[in-house]
């Protein structure tokens, strides 16, 4: 199977989106952390089957840590982040409902010295009646509200916002999106708890 390979600056991993990309390896400076993503070529999706996580060395790049994603029918069912040695460090598992629609995330964080896999947290997905994702809950492993995310929507059905908020329903911060005329995310900027502007991500695509 073949592969599409891409460089940037920096991931989403809400999003899985690369952002700030580069044309190749070559405008990376050295001593510089990146992404290097691996695209699956051969489905009519596209599917990210490895992230590494590296630092940029003039002979030999430094992996810092990687991502592994497998899917089922184009639906992502895990996503493993791994230490520069391979070992496991926390696992991420996704569950649909009958519409194939998200319904719940368990964060599995691997236990050295139990050497297993403990629950961490979950999340659980809510949609409104076009099948939007719109509400998400993070819940501690007894079921007790950790924080939750508020998704909206613009006028052409793409996200344009997305704010969290802590289990007192005080807002954590907020995140803005911008598209193209072509309907490409351009730009994410970041707002904190009181609404002030903070900072500004090209995503490049």
């Amino acid at each position: 199977m073949s592969h599409e390979i891409v460089y940037s600056q920096k991931w989403n991993f809400d999003l899985e989106e690369p952002i700030g990309l580069y044309k190749s390896i070559d405008d990376i400076k050295l001593d510089a952390s990146f992404f290097k993503a691996y695209y699956l070529s051969d489905t009519d999706q596209r599917l990210i089957e490895k992230l590494e996580h590296n630092t940029r060395r003039r002979f030999k790049h430094k992996l810092i840590e990687s991502f592994l994603y497998s899917y089922d029918k184009n639906h992502l069912i895990t996503r493993e982040c791994r230490e520069k040695s391979g070992s496991l460090r926390w696992r991420n598992t996704y569950i649909y409902n009958e519409r194939q629609e998200l319904e719940k995330c368990e964060t599995l964080s691997f236990n050295p010295g139990h050497k297993k896999l403990e629950l961490l947290n979950y999340s659980l997905f809510y949609h409104d009646n076009q099948g939007r994702k719109n509400l998400r809950k993070i819940l501690s492993p007894k079921g007790e509200l950790v924080s939750y995310e508020v998704f909206h929507y613009d006028e052409k059905n793409r996200l344009s916002k997305k704010e969290m908020f802590n289990k007192e329903n005080e807002k954590i911060f907020a995140e803005a999106y911008q598209y193209s005329e072509t309907d490409k995310l351009m730009l994410i900027n970041y707002f904190d708890d009181q609404g002030n502007f903070e900072r500004v991500l090209r995503v490049d695509k």
